[in-house]
């Protein structure tokens, strides 16, 4: 097993960053890393097919299938953390060659503070083919990024 996260605080109420984050229609406008997302769904919840379109700080581009498996935003009466899970769902998952799942997770830390936070965790036979510090440098630039449009 592998692990990559990044941690960051943004100043932004959590539904404001929920909007932005679950918003993948407009994911070209601010994510460079995730820079284009095609889903059956205009707003990605359980179930939902993903394709996204990743562009590594090295340059490679590459797509990427995935299957949303919760989908929990900002509930009314519980306005202080929300939660999106999705696996990696092409070939090399069905195989077990590789397989992922990322969790995007946020937490009001004040009314206008919230804390993102990003993981992935890599199993499989051939996880050590997943280019790890590429992987992370892209969570860290579309944080940054999040940041960025949701301040």
């Amino acid at each position: 097993m592998k692990k990559i996260s990044v941690k960051i605080e943004i100043n932004a109420s959590l539904k404001k960053v929920w909007e932005v984050l679950t918003n993948i229609n407009s994911y070209s406008e601010w994510n460079p890393f995730v820079y284009d997302v095609s889903a059956d769904k205009s707003i990605p919840n359980v179930d939902c097919k993903m394709l996204f379109f990743v562009a590594f700080d090295n340059g490679k581009k590459v797509q990427s299938k995935e299957f949303v498996t919760k989908f929990e935003p900002p509930k009314e009466y519980e306005n202080n953390k929300a939660l999106w899970v999705y696996r990696f769902d092409g070939f090399l998952h069905k195989l077990n060659i590789v397989r992922a799942t990322r969790t995007q997770s946020l937490k009001a830390l004040s009314e206008n503070k919230t804390e993102y936070i990003s993981e992935e965790i890599f199993t499989g036979l051939a996880k050590s083919l997943v280019p790890f510090e590429e992987v992370q440098k892209g969570f860290i630039i579309q944080a940054n990024a999040l940041k960025v449009k949701c301040e």
